[in-house]
């Protein structure tokens, strides 16, 4: 029968204390208790909720592995240490509000989470490892926190409802695979200060329309693109365009130098821009395309094609580009 159990008095609790125990519906933890040991809880399927203390400091290796049953957590404000696969396979988890007190988010941590939805990094996050996020078909939006810089191999892998992801300009590297299949993104804009694209890393995203790749890169792995069939605009400079060869990109109808020519700021502005269908909901949205706008005509010679607008307006936008 499903039951509620305490624990109290005790500094840890042990590897594998409850593993497969299916009767526990309800686990109350009392100040005091600082870690949780690896497979602590693992395969307890009928675990709902778990009340953790302030106290503890670290959830060990596979501890809540395929609790199915467990919707949400709330992590204490003093957990410096959520240790690999910790939550893999949790099925039933929604919402993950992770504290300011961690810097990584750990090897598989949330992988196999199929209905994680409200997902929260926060800003303290340098490094997102391996398969940490991998098959978390639920998730929409994802924003990146801006200390983090590198996103391991797998980290988002087949994460097919993700829509938009919001990178820092912090991040230095994506790694292979980061990204394979999520099929939902259609618009990729990568950060200014990025320097690596793993292999693989956004293979099979059929879904993107519009890339943007920063100057900064100096890497970018075979099969990065392959298969995004419906690309038809690439945002780059001519060096980055060197890097984009039949090994990296394939798959579109279009060829790399006709996708950077699908990308004028002419085309841009009367397809995108002036489109009352596409209403900015962001300023920062709203900044970074005009940023890739005004850029992309400057580097081009092509400000001709640039709009007529008050020279007030101009100035702002020349702001927008400086910060």
């Amino acid at each position: 029968m499903p039951r509620t159990i305490t624990i109290s008095g005790v500094n840890s609790i042990k590897t594998e204390e409850y593993k497969n125990n299916n009767e526990i519906s309800e686990v109350k933890i009392e100040e005091g208790v600082e870690i949780i040991g690896k497979e602590g809880f693992c395969g307890c399927s009928k675990l709902k909720f778990i009340s953790i203390p302030d106290s503890l400091k670290e959830i060990g290796v596979d501890a809540f592995v395929e609790c199915s049953s467990l919707t949400e957590i709330i992590f204490p404000k003093n957990l410096t240490n959520i240790k690999g696969s910790a939550f893999y396979g949790c099925g039933g988890l929604k919402t993950v509000i992770l504290p300011e007190s961690i810097t990584e988010i750990s090897y598989g941590c949330f992988s196999q989470c199929l209905r994680l939805r409200e997902l929260l990094i926060p800003n303290n996050i340098i490094v997102i490892r391996g398969f940490a996020f991998s098959e978390c078909s639920s998730l929409i939006e994802v924003n990146l926190p801006n200390k983090l810089t590198n996103i391991e191999e797998y980290a988002f892998r087949w994460c097919i409802g993700i829509k938009c992801i919001n990178f820092p300009d912090s991040l230095n590297e994506i790694g292979d695979y980061a990204f394979n299949r999520c099929n939902s993104i259609t618009r990729l804009a990568l950060p200014d200060n990025l320097q690596r694209i793993g292999i693989g890393a956004f293979q099979g995203c059929v879904g993107i329309t519009e890339l943007r790749i920063p100057d900064s890169i100096n890497e970018i792995g075979n099969y990065a693109f392959y298969n995004c069939s419906s690309l038809e605009f690439i945002y780059c400079s001519d060096k980055v365009a060197e890097l984009l060869t039949d090994y990296v990109i394939s798959g579109s109808k279009y060829s790399v130098e006709e996708m950077r020519n699908n990308a004028n700021p002419k085309f841009y502005l009367d397809r995108f821009y002036w489109n009352p269908r596409n209403h900015h909901t962001t300023f920062r949205f709203l900044n970074d395309t005009i940023k890739t706008l005004f850029l992309c005509a400057i580097r081009n010679d092509l400000t001709k094609f640039l709009p007529n607008l008050p020279e007030e307006m101009y100035r702002k936008i020349l702001t927008m580009i400086r910060c």
